[in-house]
């Protein structure tokens, strides 16, 4: 539980003890995006994936929470707030759920506990503006690899080759693209002998090329 390492003991016990364990299976949805909100999740065990609506009613797979990060913090901001994105196990998975009320009473205890929060804001919204400056001035190889990059650091020992099991069609919502296109640069990346594709995963052969193409 990483994020609350900055926290004194006995506010890290008062934080655990209020919040409620949670278990979801793999496919299992956590909130839809538009729902009503009041809690969040800090993730104990497994991986999520974080999506939203676009425009033209597709989905973009913004973020894959696991171990250590949050999710559904601005719940614990509003009286009336909605859940931003959709959230979705991607393995059988575990979180500790806090709700607002909670949260509150722990903020009047523990004025740290805020500040906790606001690292937690901070961090994810380090990570939109990246997403878009990719978005709008990487080329779409370069967005595939540096998201097949970011994966192998989530599902790898360091350096390590090794399986990604996630879909194509959530490493092209990370990335921006279309299943088609993403399908062409993962076959030219495959003839490379950087990877191997899988029904449902992706088989990274040459982890040090990878990252090479990432820069």
């Amino acid at each position: 539980m990483t994020l609350l390492d900055s926290l004194a003991d006995e506010a890290r016990r008062r934080v655990r003890a209020v919040m409620h364990r949670r278990k979801f299976a793999k496919g299992m949805i956590v909130f839809h995006e538009g729902d009503p909100g009041n809690s969040c999740h800090l993730v104990t065990k497994g991986r999520f994936a974080t999506s939203v609506s676009t425009p033209l009613g597709q989905s973009a797979t913004l973020w894959l929470p696991g171990v250590g990060e949050v999710f559904g913090e601005m719940a614990l901001l509003s009286d009336h707030g909605v859940r931003s994105a959709t959230v979705t196990a991607l393995e059988a998975s575990e979180t500790m759920e806090l709700h607002r009320d909670r949260f509150e009473e722990l903020c009047d205890q523990h004025p740290r506990v805020l500040r906790v929060l606001v690292e937690v804001l901070a961090r994810n919204v380090a990570r939109t503006s990246e997403l878009a400056l990719s978005g709008l001035y990487l080329p779409v190889e370069k967005r595939v690899f540096r998201q097949l990059a970011l994966l192998a650091a989530l599902y790898l020992e360091p350096g390590a080759p090794g399986t990604i099991a996630v879909t194509q069609e959530v490493v092209a919502t990370m990335a921006g693209t279309t299943r088609p296109t993403l399908n062409r640069v993962l076959k030219q990346a495959a003839a490379d002998g950087v990877l191997a594709l899988g029904r449902g995963r992706i088989e990274l052969l040459d982890p040090a090329r990878l990252e090479r193409l990432a820069r």
